[in-house]
């Protein structure tokens, strides 16, 4: 009995350390060396340890969805092969760092809102600082009244809605997302330079 409730304590400080260790802000330098999709990359920080970067607050086209590989391009166009930072507060459910990623003075995941490479996600909306949130969703409204990128197909179905396709409707502007990508993205394979070959 008294071993068992050590295992078990011993158990509990290891999940305490591994939730605080995921919840505690984070920030740190690489190269920007892949880019899967219009919302995830992999950089190269010092210790040589690859590491994926979700970007938050935002959901682009998943990789087979139409406009995915031109959101793709335009996340590689920003920030490939650059060095960045990365500002974030958790690990996802696959392990990738979730933050913001400024590059050369310019919010990324906010240039890909703006040229309308990808959604605001609302369900994440607390994951995006709270001075971001108004300036991403009022981005996203821009896009799509200005129909740029994705924004030209009166008809875009969200990522949320192609992962996990309910009907035929088409999603409200105030849809909310998921954010979950799915293994699709493995599937394809990361792409160096973010482009076709």
């Amino acid at each position: 009995m008294k071993q068992a409730l050590r295992l078990f304590s011993l158990a509990f400080l290891l999940a305490a350390f591994v939730v605080e260790s995921a919840a505690a802000p984070f920030d740190f330098r690489g190269k920007v060396i892949a880019i899967a999709d219009g919302d995830t990359l992999r950089i190269l920080p010092s210790d040589k340890r690859p590491r994926i970067i979700r970007l938050n607050g935002i959901d682009a086209p998943e990789n087979g969805q139409d406009f995915a590989q031109v959101s793709k391009r335009h996340l590689s166009d920003l920030v490939f092969g650059k060095e960045v930072t990365v500002f974030g507060t958790k690990l996802d459910r696959y392990g990738r760092y979730v933050g913001t990623v400024p590059v050369e003075g310019t919010d990324a995941n906010l240039e890909q809102l703006r040229a309308g490479m990808a959604w605001f996600c609302r369900d994440y909306a607390g994951d995006v600082p709270a001075d971001k949130r108004p300036v991403y969703q009022q981005a996203e409204a821009e896009a799509r009244a200005a129909k740029r990128g994705l924004w030209r197909d009166s008809n875009a179905i969200a990522p949320w809605d192609f992962r996990h396709p309910r009907s035929e409707a088409v999603s409200s502007p105030l849809s909310a997302c998921s954010c979950q990508t799915t293994d699709r993205v493995f599937m394809f394979g990361w792409r160096n330079s973010g482009r076709e070959s």
